[in-house]
């Protein structure tokens, strides 16, 4: 599937396309396909299968962008089996005109969060399941405290009644309408799906100089295209867990920036408040700045990034400090500030202050003020360097044989070099990397990155360790992937083959120039 028939496709186009061929060659869906185990399940998403791919998997984000840990996700689509209608109906045939066996109602009562993904091609409400998804997650408590709301709310103004939706089957579509109406009449449904088609998400609001993000959710982060299947929850697994007790955060301390739920969703790890004893709030922390200042600059970082504020450590709070004592921060245009910061939280996500001694070091450095000009050399071959476009904006950073160039413990690649819009080259190689998984290095916000078609992190020994991340697949602009020489595991995801532009590909035991 290339970018252009990606870039039109619905659900249905990547169930035929890509779910389907798997399940049949596996005889399992693809989720157990990915987790043979099945994982227990965190969020159940409910959606119309005629949406929009690229636009739900950017709706699914938008919900657990901030978060840190990976939530487990049930879609339909992936965690049951997908083949000929007499396979389906199986999977989802209710027994004595019940809901309660259906695999929906079952995978809801062992989520621990519900999402409903709307969409500006078809009402969500308009197909019977999402209706009974819907009631089915009220009665089981999930609404309204872990409940999100994504997507547009094109259906605002629907007042179709729940009496008309439909479903693939029409016996099916029958059968689950009376079993609804036996618990709920139609005016008291209709008035619970308005209520879904209405809602708007809290704004972003401005934030105050160095203020607390309160995040009050656990955290995670989401993988794009059809690579969300990686985590689902196997529904049928014998060894799926239950999940663990939510404890409930109170609504009113969430950010709406980071938290676009109806109206909060219930963490199963700590407040990032108590994680570290030893960590300093940003609030302790005054900027040489105006308040002002650091406002300016953060009203256009997006949720991940403030999320990454609540730890004074982060290479992320660092760069804010940096940046609003730059001496000329004020006449920086917005797109001017959000480069400088991903190139000086960077410099801190593998501590540059740590840097060998070299010639010279003129990264992060008020002195050099273009940083356009941005480079360290050391007494070898060690480099470090940013190379920019005539406009100037950061096309490439290069690293080489940078001894010593490691990134902070528990850290990985910051997310921010995504506002490199211009960047078309990312080379870390020869370096010595100690990274426990690859994925830390290719985080999946450099997917929205337009133009980039080179990554490079060649030799870096056998320290650096992993494998290529499924979530590969969503890079559809990369030409060029040289891996070789390093300590990962020589399997290659089939997500490769969305990779419709690759022509160079290196990793060990597998080194091919595509399509030569």
């Amino acid at each position: 599937m290339g970018k252009a028939t990606y870039q039109k496709a619905t659900m249905r186009d990547i169930n035929r396309v890509i779910i389907e061929p798997q399940c049949k060659e596996t005889g399992k869906s693809y989720a157990l396909t990915l987790n043979p185990k099945g994982l227990m399940i965190d969020a159940f998403i409910t959606h119309a299968w005629d949406e929009p791919f690229p636009a739900f998997v950017e709706s699914v984000r938008h919900v657990f962008h901030a978060f840190m840990d990976r939530p487990n996700l049930w879609i339909c689509a992936c965690a049951l089996f997908q083949g000929d209608s007499n396979a389906i109906a199986a999977q989802i045939a209710m027994d004595n005109d019940s809901l309660e066996s259906t695999p929906f109602v079952q995978a809801l009562s062992k989520a621990s969060s519900y999402v409903v993904v709307r969409n500006s091609t078809v009402d969500v409400y308009s197909r019977i399941w999402c209706v009974a998804e819907l009631l089915h997650s009220k009665n089981l408590g999930l609404i309204p405290d872990r409940a999100f709301v994504t997507g547009p709310d094109n259906f605002s103004a629907l007042n179709t009644s729940c009496l008309d939706a439909q479903a693939f089957d029409p016996d099916d579509r029958d059968k689950m309408l009376r079993a609804l109406l036996n618990n709920h009449a139609s005016k008291e449904i209709d008035e619970i799906i308005h209520q879904f088609r209405v809602y708007e998400p809290p704004r972003k609001t401005k934030p105050r100089g160095f203020r607390r993000i309160a995040l009050g959710v656990a955290s995670a982060v989401i993988v794009t295209t059809v690579i969300l299947a990686g985590a689902l929850a196997g529904l049928n697994n014998s060894k799926a867990e239950s999940p663990t007790t939510s404890t409930t955060t109170n609504p009113t301390t969430l950010a709406p920036s980071v938290t676009p739920g109806f109206p909060s969703m219930s963490p199963t790890t700590q407040s990032p408040t108590t994680q570290s004893p030893t960590t300093q709030s940003p609030t302790t922390r005054s900027p040489t700045l105006s308040p002002t200042t650091a406002a300016s600059i953060m009203e256009n970082l997006p949720a991940y990034t403030l999320a990454s504020l609540n730890d004074s450590a982060s290479p992320q709070y660092r760069a804010l400090d940096w940046l609003t004592k730059h001496p000329k921060v004020n006449t920086f245009e917005d797109w001017r500030k959000k480069q400088i910061f991903a190139l000086v939280a960077f410099y801190y996500a593998f501590n540059g202050e740590e840097w060998p001694n070299g010639r010279y070091n003129h990264w992060a450095d008020y002195a050099q003020e273009a940083e356009c000009e941005w480079s360290f050399a050391g007494d070898s071959d060690s480099d470090a360097h940013v190379t920019c476009n005539t406009a100037n904006r950061v096309n490439e950073i290069f690293v080489s044989k940078m001894a010593g160039f490691q990134p902070q413990q528990g850290r990985m690649l910051p997310p921010e070099v995504s506002f490199l819009t211009s960047l078309e080259s990312l080379s870390i190689r020869e370096s010595g990397l100690i990274v426990a998984e690859l994925g830390d290095l290719i985080p999946y916000q450099l997917e929205s990155l337009p133009k980039l078609t080179s990554l490079d992190f060649y030799a870096n020994g056998p320290l650096l360790k992993g494998s290529i991340p499924d979530s590969i697949g969503s890079f559809i602009g990369l030409k060029r992937l040289l891996l070789q020489g390093n300590g990962l595991t020589s399997t290659i995801p089939t997500t490769i083959g969305l990779l419709t532009s690759l022509t160079d590909l290196q990793q060990e035991q597998f080194q091919q120039r595509l399509g030569a």
